[in-house]
């Protein structure tokens, strides 16, 4: 209801029926409750039978327990008269997990690719950022610079293109899966991204640790040049 017509807890909602005879009716929004599949709506019990004109009508009934609820309460609360099941929101969503086995074993799949993908892009883009200034570098060690201070700033510049582009990527990720999720959702699968800041922690930490060691193969390279043939046909 919060992506579809903007609406915020405190608004008033204006219902009517879509078959049916009952009338309409207005009443604020007291909160929004995330399910994953099916939509549905919640309200006081009187105010529905009133509503629906119909004193002793009930449909469904929304419980939210302080803690995990007993087998003695569920078998009591199940024993109540008219009470045919009972749906957890957590056992719904466990049922669609087990469902979904083989589609989780192939996004798997395409995160082990994306992560050596990603592993080669940052291989390379480190190797040539250091090869492709081989001249440049060999100038810096004729004219005395050492081999620690120069392979310092290599580091500092590639943490630098590393530091930029992790704080481009995570938002555009972020809202790029954002974007597939609500394309997905409809009126009976409700999917939204979840990212815990955890795996924000690991995708930085695993990118700039790549880019670190990626970097060392370039750098040993360029230390270990002969001068002579590095500074051969230098122009301008």
């Amino acid at each position: 209801m919060d992506n579809k017509f903007n609406a915020e807890v405190g608004d008033t909602v204006h219902m009517k029926p879509i078959v049916g005879y009952v009338g309409e009716t207005e009443e604020r929004l007291a909160g929004f409750i995330n399910e994953p599949m099916g939509g549905r709506a919640f309200m006081p019990l009187k105010e529905v039978q009133d509503m629906l004109r119909m004193p002793s009508a009930i449909t469904s009934v929304f419980i939210r327990f302080d803690g995990e609820p007993s087998a003695a309460l569920l078998k009591r609360i199940y024993n109540l008269p008219g009470v045919s099941s009972i749906e957890f929101a957590g056992g719904v969503r466990q049922f669609s997990e087990d469902m979904l086995g083989l589609f989780w074993a192939f996004i798997g799949v395409m995160l082990a690719m994306s992560f050596a993908l990603g592993m080669a892009i940052i291989f390379n883009g480190a190797t040539i950022n250091v090869l492709e200034r081989r001249r440049e570098i060999a100038v810096m060690r004729a004219v005395g610079m050492g081999r620690r201070r120069l392979g310092f700033i290599l580091t500092l510049e590639n943490l630098f293109i590393g530091i930029l582009g992790i704080a481009i990527g995570l938002p555009s990720g972020y809202y790029i899966a954002n974007y597939f999720m609500s394309q997905i959702s409809s009126e009976m699968i409700a999917m939204t991204a979840v990212i815990y800041p955890r795996s924000y922690a690991i995708a930085c930490l695993s990118a700039l640790v790549i880019l670190l060691v990626s970097q060392i193969p370039a750098i040993r390279h360029v230390s270990r040049m002969s001068l002579p043939t590095a500074t051969k046909d230098w122009s301008g």
